[in-house]
Parts: C-alpha cells; sequence; structure tokens
C-alpha cells in the first residue's frame, strides 16, 4: 500500500530478492481519489529479504527512497516481530528507531496509534491521524522497513474508553480498509477488523475490542465465536497460537476491560479448558505499563484447570498508567 501525489496516473512496485536479485513488478495501478495505491506483487519466495521501489509514471520515486522487508518463512523456522501500544500524536520518539534495530519480520501494534480520540463520522478525519502518523520520520521509517500488523484500541477507534455507540464508528471501519495494510479481514464490509493469519508454525490471532463492544459483550455474538472457534482450533493444527488482545485480561475491577464482561471471559477460558489449549500465548496492551503473568493469574475458567502466559506489551511514549492486574 502506498500513498501518491494526485497526478500521479500509473503507480507501480518494483521488489527485488536481495539474496538471488531476481526482480518482481505489480500491475500498474492507477491512484484512486485519496492518491491511495493497493500493490500485489506476486511470486516473492519465502523466508527472504526483499528490498521495494515504488515507480510513478515510469519512474522510480525518489523522495522517500526505498523499503525493505524479509517474506514469511513457510514451515518450522525462527522469526522475531515486536509488539507495543500507546504512541503519542505525531511521536516521533527514539522507541521506533530502537524497534527498527532489532531487525524483526513484522511489528505488533496493539493499539493507540494515535491519541487523536475522533468521535464524528468524518472518514478524512480518519485519514488525516494515519498520515500524521506516516509523516512522522521515525514511525516512517520503521514502517518502511517492517510490515505492521495493526489492530485499534479506543484513542486510534473513537474516544477515550470508546465502543460500539462511538460517532466515527463507521468512518474508523472504512478507513482501516483503505489505509491500513492488513491481512484478509473475517468480515467484508462496515464490520469488526478481527483476523488471523499463520507465519510458520504460529497462529496470530487478533480481535477488535472496540468497535462491537456494548454493555452486554466485549466482541460481540460473531466475534465471540469466531474467537472460541479460532484458539481452539488453531491450538490443535499449530505450535503456538498467539491472541493479540488489546485491552487488559487479568483484573476484577476495571470499567474498560476484560474484568467488566466476567462471564464473557469465563465462556472463552472454559472453551479453552474443554479443548484442552496449552499451547496460547496473549500479547495485550491498552495500559500504559510492561507485565508478565506466567499463566497464574490468567485462568478465569469454572474448574480452573490452569491458565496461560500473558506478555503485556509496554506503551510506546506515554506516561504510566496501572489497570487490570491480580
Amino acid at each position: 500500500m502506498a500513498e501518491v501525489d494526485d497526478d500521479a496516473e500509473r503507480v507501480v512496485a518494483v521488489v527485488t530478492d536481495e539474496v538471488d536479485g531476481v526482480t518482481h513488478r505489480s500491475v500498474a495501478v492507477i491512484p484512486d481519489g485519496d492518491e491511495i495505491v493497493r500493490l500485489r506483487v506476486e511470486g516473492l519466495r519465502p523466508d527472504r529479504p526483499h528490498r521495494v521501489e515504488i515507480e510513478v509514471d515510469g519512474v522510480l520515486e525518489q523522495q522517500r527512497g526505498s523499503g525493505s522487508f524479509a517474506t514469511a518463512p513457510d514451515g518450522p523456522a525462527s522469526f522475531r516481530f515486536v509488539a507495543g501500544a500507546c504512541a503519542r500524536t505525531g511521536s516521533n520518539g527514539a522507541v521506533f528507531d530502537a524497534m527498527l534495530e532489532e531487525d524483526p519480520l513484522f511489528y505488533l501494534m496493539l493499539g493507540d496509534i494515535h491519541y487523536r480520540n475522533l468521535d464524528d463520522d468524518d472518514e478524512d478525519l480518519y485519514r488525516s491521524a494515519y498520515r500524521q502518523v506516516l509523516q512522522q520520520p521515525a514511525q516512517a521509517e520503521l514502517y518502511r522497513n517492517v510490515p505492521i500488523s495493526y489492530v485499534w484500541d479506543d484513542h486510534d477507534y473513537g474516544p477515550n474508553d470508546s465502543d460500539a455507540g462511538a460517532g466515527g464508528r463507521r468512518a474508523a471501519r472504512s478507513v482501516f480498509r483503505e489505509m491500513v495494510p492488513h491481512h484478509p479481514l473475517e468480515l467484508d464490509g462496515d464490520a469488526a477488523i478481527h483476523r488471523a493469519y499463520t507465519i510458520g508454525r504460529v497462529r496470530f490471532v487478533l480481535t477488535d475490542t472496540r468497535s462491537e463492544r456494548t454493555d452486554e459483550s466485549m466482541l460481540g455474538v460473531d466475534q465471540l465465536e469466531w474467537l472460541i472457534d479460532e484458539l481452539t482450533h488453531a491450538s490443535a493444527t499449530h505450535g503456538l497460537v498467539v491472541w493479540a488482545n488489546s485491552v487488559p485480561w487479568v483484573g476484577e475491577t476495571s470499567s474498560d476491560a476484560w474484568a467488566r464482561w466476567p462471564e464473557e471471559r469465563r465462556r472463552i477460558a472454559d472453551a479453552l479448558a474443554v479443548a484442552g489449549v496449552d499451547n496460547l500465548v496473549m500479547i495485550s496492551g491498552d495500559a500504559h505499563m510492561v507485565a508478565i503473568d506466567d499463566g497464574t493469574n490468567t485462568d478465569y475458567s469454572t474448574d480452573q484447570v490452569g491458565g496461560f502466559p500473558l506478555l503485556h506489551a509496554a506503551a510506546l511514549d506515554r506516561p504510566g498508567s496501572e489497570k487490570g492486574g491480580p
């Protein structure tokens, strides 16, 4: 996905395998009304480093230079990814340079990529917010060289503690699909942004904990059923399942985390227990803190059969806070 000048007529992605020098070109695409193009390049070999350049009207684009990425491994392999959440609007912090230096396969962004707190059904406002993120040099360099796997939280979806009643719900969902690179979503149209994908032997499961949230449910009926099915089946077919859950799981009192929906949390935990899931790891965000739980405090099943490890990703550059936890 790329954004180009409004007078561009023909855009092509040029991707070069940095091992054997083979070059692949996308089909030429005409930019849409918002100067955004989606470029699909096929035939890339797995587990290879690649350089990517953008060709506009027959000339390689020089202003932004080239980017890079590695294709995912196909089958058992070791790989590294970075995870984080909560960056102030317009952040250009050194944390993005530090993540890039880790040379990760991808960046798992768990929400609050900005703090615009939009609450109007105005797609241009959401486009402007994403553009503000992409215009920051440190973030731009990271995204140019590391693929992102991103799910929103409250401040980048809507206002603080937002849910399905947010005024910008439709616009947020639409612009996410338009501007954010993502694996295939489970649902098309005006719907939640949950999805799952496989890298090597690892299944990554990303849930949308905001746009279907109501007083009765964190995820909504359809997403909840999908999640339970995905977690239980993936655990039997993959070596590891990683659930990217953007809000705290552990705790008894928070009004903006899983503690507010204890029955729904118990239903998920009971399904994991019945299926004998023992290869699940959760990564969460939202609270501005670093935390690790070995499973001692994550078991909310009826019979208390055992929890799962939980890693709580630190805020990228926001002040510290606490939410959830034993």
